[in-house]
């Protein structure tokens, strides 16, 4: 497994699709930066209040488009070896179909845990150089990147199990990016139809989880919420990635 895991992650350094998401990432987050401190510089009257350093941390995975990113460089990782052919040769080798789906979904949470803090910390540090009159440094918001950052290696999980399914590149991109789109629309429309007033199932989906904690004033119960919602949805679909993979004909 040892062995497995340092091939993964020798495959991720040198994988040009992981350096060109990397810097489409770093980019958008600077370019999300200067555009917000465009905006506060012709329209500051109207916007309210300068936007401080833990603000601008904690909005980093969305104001990246992060999930996006993240969602095509999984696919293309992940449905690599398949799309290929070269995944029955790392089978050959003796190791296990879990063994092979585990290596590349740990690769690949390193890399999302890794870009999460590189961005969180650009905006982080662009806030303070940006916007040195937003008066102390409120570290008590940063509370809500715990549930953020889990949140993602659940996106990553998702992602995972969708371009493991895959056996091209292309449709895992699509999948990745579509699946979770109509599964929102799906749990949005079972709301409608079943109109229930105390629970909503597109409460629980993934995208309304973390925006529920997207923000420094988060409230203990969405805290809660995003930690236990992320853990939940990472050991249901690394059960199924497992299942998946052991079903899937190479």
């Amino acid at each position: 497994m040892n062995k497995l895991l340092r091939f993964e992650f020798h495959k991720i350094l040198r994988q040009k699709s992981m350096r060109v998401c990397s810097v489409v990432l770093i980019c958008l987050s600077l370019l999300s930066l200067l555009t917000t401190k465009s905006l506060w510089e012709n329209a500051g009257e109207v916007l309210g209040d300068v936007p401080g350093a833990t603000d601008l941390a904690v909005a980093a995975l969305s104001s990246c488009s992060f999930t996006l990113i993240l969602a095509i460089f999984t696919a293309l990782f992940v449905s690599e070896d398949s799309s290929e052919g070269t995944i029955k040769n790392i089978y050959s080798k003796g190791y296990a179909r879990a063994q092979v789906f585990l290596s590349k979904l740990i690769a690949v949470s390193v890399y999302c845990i890794v870009m999460a803090v590189i961005c969180i910390a650009i905006f982080f540090v662009g806030g303070k150089a940006l916007f040195p009159g937003d008066g102390a440094l409120d570290l008590s918001g940063l509370t809500s990147l715990i549930p953020q950052l889990i949140l993602m290696l659940a996106y990553t999980f998702l992602y995972t199990l969708i371009a493991s399914v895959s056996k091209k590149s292309g449709d895992a991109i699509a999948g990745c990016i579509v699946v979770p789109m109509l599964a929102s629309l799906a749990l949005s429309i079972a709301d409608t139809f079943l109109n229930m007033e105390a629970f909503s199932f597109s409460s629980c989906w993934l995208d309304n989880l973390y925006s529920a904690v997207n923000t420094t004033a988060i409230t203990g119960s969405n805290f809660i919420a995003g930690v236990i919602g992320g853990l939940l949805y990472m050991v249901v679909l690394y059960i199924a990635g497992i299942y998946v993979c052991n079903k899937k004909q190479v």
